[in-house]
């Protein structure tokens, strides 16, 4: 057997092959390991959204969704104990307790509602625990053959690594599903968690391969029928929509507009259809939320750093750019290649027995922006390629006027000497300039830090969690301090763009999936779209449930149909 030796904590073989990685999650700080996405929604509070809000009285079910736990006044001294422990929710609620007797029906409904989803996670958790297991012997045999092939050691490794997100995963559900449970006494998040993951008949227990095409899409809102995606009448589906459902045109036409990511069909303004494609999955009870790096499959699988730096996510397009996204990741060529809405073709490759992984999966609905911001093809989308953009400081042979007149931003440090820097600026807008002036200078900087520090500690407070020191130097801060801050100032830099800017979402011309060269013009593309909130998005798949500041996509489920249609 080939000599094994340890550097880092990482295993490698005599070759310098690597072989195992330990657990990227354990040792982190408690922090990055609660992994807070999801938790600090940002509500868009424009003066129309509260109007509309107000007209249709969502306000209480909605808004309080920024406090998470309505208030304690007026409830039993049981249950107010029982929103404490929901609130902590360290260790798990203690059975004893949940069965004491509180003062009324609907207190006694909640927590029998908490006390079903306790089980169901513990459930799920065992469920995902034996699915698991395969993987890690698989991961452990190919440590000890001598020979096993880069390629098999890397498949083993992203097993590996999708069993721990899942098991986060499931974590990060099971906390949002209390939350809505003591929000809104939990009626369809436990009926539709038990869909998920009950370990008999839970869907997301199946087998990718096993599921049917039925339950791909109207319980976990996904497709992986290209040819049908392909083929169908795009319009008819939004025109049905439009004829059939009230809660769609009332979320189409939230803050007394329509949604701008539309298009015009034989005269007449509808809702566009798009498409998001990935090899990984997204949960309908979380919905498109960019992930903290603890959470990344790579990560997990020791496979990539936690402390890098992610781009803004959840992007939406058409279906071919859709397919060529996918095409890129899993290394099988190119629409070029192979030939745009060539559908029946793009379905064997995708999905072939010898090359496909049949893990690619498209999410189709609908997105509402009312005013996005429009960009060109920025390449990658991180705050500071975006803070350039913005004040077209990075950006020298442009001539537009700043997006952001109000506000400064260069990427150079102080301490740097570079052209780019603002001249006689302080970094003194914060309680960590230390942290400002590792990412560079401005105001906008500043602002989009100090949303992000607002949001990190709501989420920490909100579990009696101790708060990091970001006034340091970024060299001594912890991997897990460097993962939650590129986190949190993601959704400091989504805060900013949406509440100081004014915009609540992005369109750019893609310049890279599914481009063209036209002659005498240069490359072209279709527009692409970047979500700010997974509220903007609703699945072609809906039930009919189209409510605002829902999260999941496939909305509430029906007591008597849990696969009720509208459209």
């Amino acid at each position: 057997m080939a000599e094994k030796y340890t550097v880092g904590g990482n295993r490698y073989d005599e070759g310098g092959a690597l072989m195992m990685q330990p657990d990227p999650a354990k040792g982190l700080d408690r922090e990055t390991n609660y992994l807070t996405q999801g938790f600090s929604d940002i509500y868009q509070e424009t003066n129309e959204m509260k109007s509309e809000l107000a007209r249709k009285d969502y306000s209480k079910k909605v808004v309080k969704r920024q406090g998470y736990f309505k208030s304690n006044k007026g409830l039993s001294k049981e249950a107010s104990a029982v929103l404490r422990l929901v609130k902590r929710n360290r260790a798990g609620l203690p059975f004893a307790l949940l069965s004491s007797e509180v003062a009324n029906k609907g207190e006694k409904e909640m927590v029998s509602a908490v006390k079903n989803q306790e089980q169901l996670s513990v459930q799920a958790k065992e469920q995902m625990h034996e699915n698991a297991k395969s993987a890690f012997n698989n991961m452990e045999q190919s440590v000890r053959t001598p020979g096993v092939s880069k390629e098999v050691r890397t498949k083993n490794l992203q097993d590996v690594g999708k069993g721990r997100a899942g098991l986060l995963e499931e974590i990060i559900a099971h906390r949002n599903v209390i939350g809505e449970i003591i929000g809104e006494k939990g009626d369809f998040h436990a009926d539709f968690y038990d869909l998920l993951y009950h370990p008999e008949t839970g869907v997301y227990m199946k087998p990718e391969d096993q599921r049917t095409e039925f339950e791909k899409n109207f319980i976990l809102g996904y497709s992986q029928d290209l040819v049908k995606l392909g083929k169908q009448d795009d319009a008819k589906i939004a025109k049905e929509l439009i004829m059939k459902s009230e809660q769609f045109v009332n979320w189409w036409n939230m803050g007394d507009q329509a949604s701008a990511i539309s298009v015009e069909r034989d005269g007449a303004i509808i809702p566009k259809l798009i498409h998001h494609g990935t090899l990984g999955s997204v949960s309908p009870l979380i919905g498109f939320w960019d992930r903290h790096m603890g959470m990344d499959v790579d990560v997990l699988s020791g496979m990539r750093k936690i402390e890098n730096e992610v781009e803004k996510s959840s992007h939406f397009g058409t279906l071919n750019q859709a397919i060529e996204r996918v095409l890129d990741k899993q290394g099988d060529g190119s629409l070029k290649q192979h030939g745009r809405s060539k559908w029946d073709k793009l379905q064997n490759v995708i999905y072939s027995p010898e090359g496909g992984t049949k893990e690619a999966k498209f999410y189709s609905g609908f997105i509402k922006m009312n005013k996005p911001l429009r960009t060109r093809d920025l390449g990658g989308f991180e705050m500071d390629t975006l803070l350039k953009y913005l004040s077209r400081g990075g950006y020298q042979d442009w001539d537009e006027p700043s997006l952001m007149p109000d506000f400064t931003y260069s990427v150079s440090s102080p301490d740097e000497k570079d052209t780019d820097i603002l001249e006689d600026f302080q970094n003194d807008g914060t309680q960590f300039p230390l942290l400002v002036d590792h990412f560079g200078q401005g105001t906008a900087l500043e602002q989009v830090l100090n949303h992000a520090r607002e949001l990190y500690e709501e989420d920490m407070n909100k579990v009696g969690y101790s708060l990091d020191d970001w006034n340091q130097e970024w060299d001594r801060m912890s991997k897990g301090t460097k993962a939650s801050i590129h986190y949190y100032k993601m959704h400091g830099l989504i805060k900013f763009i949406n509440e100081d800017l004014g915009y609540d979402g992005i369109i750019y011309e893609n310049t890279n999936e599914d481009a063209r060269e036209v002659l005498g013009e240069g490359t072209q593309g279709d527009d692409s779209y970047i979500l700010f909130h997974p509220w903007q998005f609703k699945s072609m798949y809906n039930n009919g449930d189209f409510k605002w500041g829902r999260r999941n996509p496939l909305g509430k489920t029906d007591g008597k149909n849990k696969y009720k249609k509208v459209a």
